[in-house]
């Protein structure tokens, strides 16, 4: 049995792979937990796709990174290296970060957890372990898809779980009026503008 699996649970190897965009909601939640574990003391060694801004600011804050090449189907280098930087690793758990991150993991003794912000094509997550989703409704759509409901976790990009919070009135808005929020990045994949033109067809609905 190799050394890291004698690390005390508040000390973890952990090994975040990612072969995300440039941009979007999931790549910044995972330069924050790989940031927040660093600085939490586990040893963190993040594996992504090249990315020279992203890697400039995950190794700013004393995060390990190392730029892979995450192609398409015909890229047949990309797992043999993710091979040997986790076998040099050798993590306690390793984060798979959405589906190609999650079909290009090789097979090795670290257990693998997948983790989904929508709903993707499971057989993409063949090789994990256990699935992570990031809201209710999908750790309950997993279920359905067949996966065992120990190995599907809900975690969700927030310190809170937002279910539990109560938002706050706007001061525009006039108590006892009924009002609509809505969360996300202000980025055109997340439609405000169609929600925004929705709402002169949603009032008999709403009110």
């Amino acid at each position: 049995m190799s050394q890291a699996r004698h690390h005390p649970i508040s000390a973890l190897r952990i090994a975040h792979v990612m072969a995300g965009a440039p941009s979007g909601g999931a790549e910044l939640f995972y330069e924050r937990l790989c940031i927040a574990q660093h600085d939490a003391e586990h040893e963190v060694r993040a594996l992504l796709r090249r990315d020279p801004a992203r890697e400039a600011r995950l190794k700013a804050r004393g995060v390990t990174t190392e730029a892979l090449r995450f192609g398409g189907r015909l890229d047949l280098w990309t797992t043999p290296r993710l091979r040997q930087s986790l076998t040099r690793f050798d993590p306690q758990v390793v984060i798979a970060w959405m589906s190609r991150a999650a079909r290009m993991m090789p097979k090795g003794p670290w257990p693998i957890a997948g983790r989904l912000g929508g709903y993707y094509d499971l057989s993409n997550y063949r090789r994990c372990s256990d699935l992570i989703g990031n809201t209710r409704g999908l750790a309950r759509w997993m279920i359905a898809q067949g996966w065992p409901a120990e190995k599907v976790h809900y975690l969700p990009n927030f310190a809170t779980d937002l279910a539990d919070v109560a938002p706050e009135r706007p001061g525009c808005v006039a108590e006892g009026q009924k009002f609509i929020l809505a969360l996300g990045r202000l980025h055109q994949n997340k439609a405000f503008d169609v929600l925004i033109r929705a709402m002169k067809h949603c009032r008999a609905c709403i009110w």
